[in-house]
Parts: C-alpha cells; sequence; structure tokens
C-alpha cells in the first residue's frame, strides 16, 4: 500500500502557536488560517517547520462576506482589496504553498447576491496559475440541509468557472447524523480531482476518532484513495498539545494498518 500525507487542520493561530517544535513523524502536513502572515513570529515558527519537510495548506484566502462587500464599492476600493489579494497569494506561494482555499461558500456563489465573491474569485485565476496554485472548493458532507444534489451542483459549478486551477476539499464532519452512512457513489461527480479530504470533529464536545470510524469516511472517495488526496484531521479550536498530537499519530498508524489489509499484499 502506497501511504498517504495526513496533517493537521488549525483554526485558529492560538493552536498554532501551542504546537511543539517538533510534530509527530506521521504529520506532514498543516493547514493554516489565512491571518497567519499577520504574525512575526508565528511567520518563524513555520519557516522552521518548513525546513523539516512540513506541508502548508490555507484555510482561507479571504472572508466571503467581506468580498461581497467589497464588490459594492468603488472602483478603487475593489482594486485596493484586489491587490491585497495577490499580494497575499503571492506571499503564499513564495512559502511554497500550492493549495489555498478561498473561504468563500460555493453554493453562495452560486446565487445572484454571490456575484461579488464570483469576481473576486475569477481575479485570482490568473495569478494562480501562474504561481502554480490551486485554489479550494469546499464539499461538505453531511451538507446542509436545503440544498438538493449539492454534490452535483458544486462539479457543474466548477466545470462553469472554466479553470483547471480549481480543486475540491471534501470536509467530512465525521459525528454529524448521516456521515457514515453516506452513499458509495456520493463523491462521485468530484472524479480525481479531491486535493484534500478534512475530517472535522469537536473533542470538546466528547468526540472521538475511531480508526474503523476514519477508514469508513475515507472509503467513500472515489475508486481506491488517489495518493494525491492529502487527509486533514481537524479537531476544532481545542489546543493540540503533545499528547493529543502523539494519540493522534497513533490513530493514524491504525488506520493505515487497516487499510492496507483491505488492500492486501502488494505485489510491486
Amino acid at each position: 500500500m502506497k501511504k498517504h500525507d495526513w496533517g493537521l487542520s488549525l483554526r485558529t493561530l492560538e493552536q498554532l502557536a501551542g504546537l511543539p517544535d517538533a510534530l509527530p513523524e506521521r504529520l506532514r502536513l498543516l493547514e493554516l488560517p489565512g491571518e497567519v502572515l499577520e504574525d512575526r513570529t508565528l511567520c518563524r515558527k513555520l519557516e522552521r517547520y518548513r525546513s523539516s519537510g512540513i506541508v502548508f495548506v490555507i484555510r482561507e484566502l479571504m472572508d466571503g462576506t467581506l468580498a461581497d462587500m467589497i464588490a459594492g464599492e468603488t472602483l478603487p476600493g475593489r482594486i485596493d482589496f484586489d491587490r491585497r489579494l495577490r499580494a497575499r497569494c503571492e506571499i503564499f506561494s513564495d512559502l511554497g504553498i500550492d493549495l489555498i482555499g478561498t473561504g468563500l461558500d460555493p453554493f453562495a456563489m452560486m446565487e445572484e447576491s454571490g456575484r461579488g465573491s464570483r469576481v473576486m474569485l475569477r481575479s485570482l485565476f490568473d495569478l494562480c496559475d501562474a504561481k502554480g496554485v490551486k485554489l479550494l472548493l469546499p464539499c461538505r458532507i453531511p451538507a446542509v440541509p436545503g440544498i438538493e444534489a449539492p454534490v452535483k451542483k458544486l462539479a457543474a459549478f466548477r466545470r462553469e468557472l472554466l479553470t483547471p486551477g480549481i480543486r475540491y476539499l471534501v470536509d467530512f464532519h465525521i459525528h454529524e447524523p448521516g456521515a457514515l452512512d453516506a452513499p458509495a457513489e456520493t463523491l462521485a461527480p468530484l472524479g480525481l480531482d479531491v486535493a484534500l479530504f478534512r475530517i472535522s470533529y469537536r473533542p470538546d464536545l466528547g468526540n472521538r476518532l475511531e480508526p474503523s470510524a476514519v477508514s469508513r469516511a475515507l472509503g467513500l472517495l472515489p475508486g481506491r484513495i488517489p495518493e494525491a488526496v492529502s487527509i486533514l484531521l481537524a479537531p476544532g479550536m481545542v489546543p493540540m498539545e503533545e499528547d493529543a498530537l502523539n494519540r493522534l499519530s497513533g490513530l493514524i498508524a491504525s488506520v493505515e494498518q487497516s487499510l492496507g489489509a483491505e488492500e492486501g499484499p502488494s505485489h510491486e
């Protein structure tokens, strides 16, 4: 079995500040909040992580509500906002970051009221393409109630954007009702364009990850798990100290062992 990259999704700068200087060997990826650039101390910490081989993903480049507000501004205001977005994207690219979440709700962008967000997103396409950066559209499982055929809608929306520079981030809320009962073909419309599979849970509410449940969740990915898909563990906003990280590392080892057993012995 070929192993996949595993990582940790952080929602706050405080979580990043509380991480130990050395991460467990199995955690090779960090998903970071977009405002991380505003803290010089944390930027230095990221440089140390980067030198040890840690790869970064940005959770959100911009705030969707803010993007729609800016769209209604005068032309100078829109140009200034676009300039700041591009500058941030350039810095992320220079840090070797090639996957960036937009922070925008794709289903809101499909509505007429989401025009401003669509404008902001399109303005980044040429820059991201030149820098080799891929933007991420989130696909939440279970979907927000009230949206009919959400995965098919999302795939159609991506096609309408007419850009190859977009991938999907599956945001799987493992403890929500119905999540693990999703049909095997749920994610099929996304094809092989899933870049990240984020497993979201709430340890502050008593939620715990079980290897069998994680393995079952990953089984939703189309076909066998594409080796290009990285897996993120997202424990909400709780601090992630060394003991908690070591427990996650043990969980990853168990899941990899389970997936390897299901796949059978390698014949390479």
